[in-house]
């Protein structure tokens, strides 16, 4: 009978040992009185608006933990926000704490960086016929469209940005922007309207500084596209220099190592020179670009074409073209010659009426009669 006893004594420490161990691990938390029934608290880079409805068993109590730019009012049992228009690109957040007695929760209030995003890029090049153009843009913050010429409007809908364009019967070269603000953010839309045979191809004065007289003179040539090669053909010399024009931003293009034509037993390809730093190079990788504008002096019209460097040619600035006579059609130092013709900041232009003419003449703009001398 006493083992009997012990026995259950026994199983008895067990139980309870066991139901110890059980609560052990076991932590209570106190739930919130306050409860959250609906939010509104991500928000665009626009100064906007937005709510929390709150639950809470008395009066309540906010704050947040920004420096100023999210601001909350208190009306019965909602929480009004107001956030301030983000000026950068970066998101930001601010928490929320509601208050109420000795309880509290917090909620996270996001505002998203500006966002401009259009598929259009920095440029349109558009052609002369009257027609509305649209692009792909986002944007998350209030957006002006300001074009600059009345033959330029803009408006964005539904993701789309039209830009509608009046036909260009100028004949020449027509250029505005559309400067937008999105948010703090500011920049332009350069618009071109051209056709290449209607508003640029033509006679033309190609003008430069004769590096070995210092005079500025100039030849006649024709700017012309024949299939779709583009060339500027100088018929006193007999030569013609093939250049590329690009259709997405409206530049020539004047490479180096491009054949011209014969002198006497030579060929003659054009070459880049750097003044400054005395390089020269025929490679036709090298290049000097022209930005084609149309422009008014003293009420007087033109079209300019300046040959510059366009950064193709590594770390040196070529201010020159040279007219180089080789051997032949290898292009190498065994084969080059020596330089026919050096042109200084040469650049195209023509005159748009007989008092361009006259106005353009009277720049002391001497006629090019070229002997050339191998040197």
């Amino acid at each position: 009978m006493k083992r009997i006893f012990n026995l259950i004594l026994c199983v008895l420490c067990v139980i309870s040992y066991t139901s110890c161990n059980n609560d052990e691990g076991i932590e209570y938390t106190q739930v919130s009185p306050i409860k959250i029934i609906s939010r509104d608290v991500n928000f665009p880079a626009s100064a906007s608006q937005g709510s929390i409805v709150v639950e809470a068993p008395s009066a309540f109590t906010v704050d947040t933990s920004d420096k100023g730019w999210c601001t909350t009012t208190i009306s019965g049992s909602t929480v009004q926000i107001n956030v301030e228009e983000n000026p950068g690109l970066e998101s930001r957040s601010s928490m929320l704490t509601i208050r109420c007695g000795n309880d509290t929760t917090s909620i996270a209030i996001l505002q998203s960086g500006i966002i401009f995003d259009l598929s259009a890029g920095s440029q349109i090049m558009a052609s002369d016929e009257a027609k509305t153009y649209s692009y792909d843009i986002k944007c998350n913050t209030e957006l002006t469209l300001t074009p600059s010429d009345d033959w330029i409007t803009a408006s964005v809908e539904e993701g789309k940005m039209n830009v509608t364009l009046t036909e260009n019967n100028t004949g020449h070269v027509r250029k505005g922007n559309i400067a937008y603000t999105a948010g703090t953010y500011k920049d332009q839309i350069e618009v071109m309207q051209c056709d290449f045979e209607k508003d640029i191809a033509g006679e033309y004065m190609l003008i430069y500084t004769n590096l070995s007289s210092g005079a500025l003179q100039y030849f006649n040539v024709t700017l012309s596209k024949v299939g779709n090669a583009y060339n500027i053909g100088i018929p006193d010399l007999d030569f013609t220099i093939p250049v590329t024009f690009n259709q997405a931003n409206g530049n020539l293009i004047l490479k180096a190592g491009q054949y011209m034509g014969d002198y006497e037993a030579y060929k003659v390809h054009t070459v880049i020179w750097d003044t400054d730093e005395g390089y020269l190079t025929w490679s036709n990788t090298v290049s000097m670009s022209a930005v084609i504008e149309y422009v008014v002096e003293k009420e007087v019209g033109y079209t300019i074409a300046p040959f510059m460097d366009d950064g193709s040619w590594e770390s040196y600035h070529p201010n020159a073209i040279r007219f180089e006579a080789f051997k032949s059609t290898t292009l190498s130092s065994s084969t080059r010659v020596g330089s026919l013709l050096a042109l200084g900041d040469p650049y195209l232009q023509r005159a748009h009426g007989e008092e361009a003419t006259t106005y353009m003449m009277a720049k002391n703009i001497t006629k090019a009669n070229i002997k050339f001398l191998l040197r």
